[in-house]
């Protein structure tokens, strides 16, 4: 879905880096990220871009929400019915009132800043 949604919108493709000429991530890169990073490299760069960003002034940090949405995950249910076959790691979980297979994304905002998604 994010891959999609780089296509459409030049905003996604600005807060990642890709020039407006340029073709956005393929679903591999972005699927391979974590497994490629490690998730202890990964939690570091973002703790890093969450610094910035108060170095900056564009956050506090002092009012923070946390929120979790359910994202479905393109692939068939493997015989353990627990993963996917094309999508290893996403797992079954709730999606509204059905189990689905995909990921549960967590978020942590900060309410006072201005960064707002539009």
């Amino acid at each position: 879905m994010l891959v999609r949604q780089m296509w459409k919108d030049p905003r996604l493709k600005r807060i990642c880096d890709i020039e407006a000429d340029q073709q956005p991530y393929g679903i591999a890169v972005l699927s391979r990220l974590r497994s490629k990073v490690g998730p202890e490299r990964l939690a570091r760069i973002i703790d890093q871009a969450v610094n910035v960003l108060m170095e900056k002034g564009r956050i506090r940090g002092e009012a923070i929400a946390l929120d979790s949405t359910f994202i479905k995950a393109y692939s068939r249910r493997t015989l353990d019915n627990r993963t996917g076959y094309s999508d290893p790691e996403s797992r079954v979980g709730r999606a509204v009132k059905a189990k689905d297979l995909g990921y549960r994304l967590h978020l942590a905002v900060d309410v006072k800043s201005e960064l707002q998604s539009q």
